[in-house]
């Protein structure tokens, strides 16, 4: 965790900088992998959107009150009250009507480490036909999220994993996500069982992609 959460904070500016850029790089081969397979007609366009979620401070339990955040999306992210989970979202026109009659359980995709929402670029379309609406996070501390210090109000491996799992479920209300597909890769695998563990009733369905 030291390069992700003890780099200095203009170190950190010129990395998100970098991602940022490469962020709109990889939406743009998403689309391409999806022309593959035949996503070029009208009924099926997806529409490929970066977005960010503000979630209170205060539901990550775990972190110590001293803890600064060392980098974010503005100065009121670093210093205010709220931190910023930045994700992708992969949907189109006839999902959304899906969603707003009650249809299909969006997908929320969680990476794994040293990674970011645009690992799964490749299958963002093809899982959109599937599922409908395709929400792939930046865990925070990851990618283009908020980068707090990583200092919890213990050492214990519970501390950590809450870190994330608490982070999770304020982005999930936010959002007003009654129920979701929860897919994880490797750390983020273990991160969707420990979210389970304890939000069972807000998960349909749980995949677990080579978890650790």
């Amino acid at each position: 965790f030291s390069l992700i959460f003890g780099s200095s904070s203009s170190e950190l500016s010129n990395r998100i900088e970098a991602m940022r850029n490469a962020e709109i790089t990889l939406m743009q081969l998403a689309h391409q992998f999806g022309d593959r397979w035949g996503t070029k007609r009208k009924e099926e366009a997806c529409e490929i959107t970066t977005f960010d979620t503000k979630i209170p401070k205060s539901s990550v339990r775990v972190l110590s009150p001293k803890a600064k955040c060392l980098a974010g999306t503005d100065d009121a992210d670093i210093e205010g009250d709220h931190f910023t989970m930045h994700g992708v979202r992969v949907t189109s026109p006839h999902a959304e009507s899906q969603q707003s009659n009650g249809g299909k359980t969006p997908l929320v995709l969680l990476h794994g480490y040293a990674n970011g929402a645009l690992y799964f670029y490749r299958n963002f379309l093809g899982l959109q036909r599937y599922f409908g609406t395709v929400h792939s996070l930046d865990l925070l501390g990851w990618g283009l999220s908020s980068r707090p210090k990583f200092k919890t109000i213990d050492d214990t491996v519970e501390s950590a994993e809450m870190f994330f799992v608490d982070s999770l479920e304020a982005w999930r209300e936010a959002q007003g996500i009654e129920k979701m597909i929860l897919a994880g890769h490797s750390l983020g695998g273990y991160l969707s069982v420990a979210y389970c563990e304890k939000y069972p009733n807000r998960v349909e369905r749980l995949v677990l992609l080579s978890p650790v």
